[in-house]
């Protein structure tokens, strides 16, 4: 989905910025390395979490490591 997006030139999974769903499926993303989900190869969902960390305000909530 997100390397889609990019094609796009929209770097959000919503819209064309950061929306709820955004902040919503952070967690499962960043926790998914935990059930075997290599992230290395989603080279656009790495990107995405990068840009989501990077937002302003952003505090990234305990357990959740910090790889990117």
């Amino acid at each position: 989905h997100m390397i889609a997006r990019g094609y796009q030139g929209l770097d959000w999974f919503a819209a064309g910025h950061p929306t709820i769903a955004d902040i919503a499926l952070f967690p499962a993303f960043a926790l998914s390395r935990d059930f075997g989900i290599d992230h290395d190869e989603y080279a656009g969902l790495r990107r995405w979490g990068r840009r989501v960390r990077s937002l302003p305000g952003f505090v990234t909530m305990p357990g959740i490591p910090d790889y990117y």
